[in-house]
């Protein structure tokens, strides 16, 4: 979601209806998918999806049709935009899309110079060059954070399985069995762009596990991250991404559903983070509550 200089507000909507699983039945939430599929609708590759507008603060919208391009060469036929869409230096707005290729996922960079209508390749964000010894499943589930000096961070999930994170893995499930590879736990990664998303750096550990990361620039020049799975964390950097400390967990489900640990955050005042997120039922785990708790976020002093 992305809020124009003029006041619309702008964000992408799932075509995934409730019960909707790609994960051939496992480990799937009954509500729909987070992220906004986008389909191949023409014989050239073109891919459509869908994307709300509202012009007063989210009371009333309206729904358009997205067309995304991603060249021929990688022969996507179906993807994933994610939630996060920043208004770059130039004022187009870019956001983050991934593609499976087999078990693996690739990660790219995309722009839109019209509000949204149309969404065109920018770069690669990050690759898994070494055979899934960097990630179980490659990188995916973006949060783009665009910085006071033009520079574009990408906070990047590059496994934190569901199974696994329960500590509820079937042995005798072999990966060959499995879309990813369910018995690995790997880090939450970040890389920066700073040509506009045309090349991004190397991919750096954050977090030693996470998904569904929420990234925010506080006023006071902290940057928070949020990342779930298992429990819910908040981690700050005081120096622009240079160092991480302290790292929090604020919340524990016992058994919250396949995107239970997916959340948001976001500055509501000065120094005050909101994080709104789910609590599962605890006679119900296919029922939630959404919840919000508030942080006051300041620099230490020396």
């Amino acid at each position: 979601m992305v809020v124009a200089p003029d006041g619309e507000v702008i964000m992408f909507r799932s075509y995934e209806p409730p019960g909707y699983s790609d994960y051939h039945g496992r480990a799937n939430s009954s509500a729909g998918r987070p992220e906004s599929m986008v389909k191949v609708v023409s014989e050239n590759g073109v891919l459509e999806g869908r994307i709300f507008r509202s012009k007063d603060h989210g009371l009333t919208r309206t729904e358009d049709k997205a067309r995304v391009y991603v060249p021929e060469e990688y022969k996507v036929r179906a993807g994933y935009m994610y939630r996060k869409i920043i208004q770059t230096k130039d004022g187009s707005l870019m956001s983050s899309m991934s593609w499976r290729d087999g078990k693996n996922r690739n990660l790219a960079a995309m722009r839109s110079s019209d509000r949204g209508k149309t969404w065109h390749f920018v770069a690669m964000i990050a690759f898994d060059f070494s055979g899934r010894s960097v990630s179980s499943e490659g990188f995916n589930e973006t949060s783009l954070l665009a910085m006071p000096d033009g520079r574009i961070v990408s906070f990047m999930r590059s496994g934190a399985s569901y199974t696994a994170s329960l500590g509820s893995i079937a042995e005798k499930e072999s990966d060959a069995d499995t879309l990813f590879s369910y018995k690995k736990q790997t880090p939450l990664y970040s890389s920066s762009s700073v040509d506009g998303g045309k090349t991004w750096s190397h991919a750096d550990p954050i977090a030693p596990f996470g998904v569904w990361p929420d990234a925010v620039r506080l006023k006071n020049g902290i940057i928070a991250v949020s990342y779930g799975r298992p429990g819910n964390w908040l981690t700050f950097s005081p120096d622009e991404g240079k160092t991480w400390a302290p790292t929090v967990q604020f919340f524990n489900d016992l058994y919250p559903p396949d995107c239970g640990n997916y959340f948001s955050i976001f500055e509501v005042a000065p120094d005050i983070l909101l994080v709104a997120y789910a609590r599962t039922d605890p006679n119900d785990r296919w029922k939630s509550d959404i919840v919000g708790t508030y942080f006051q976020v300041k620099r230490a002093k020396k």
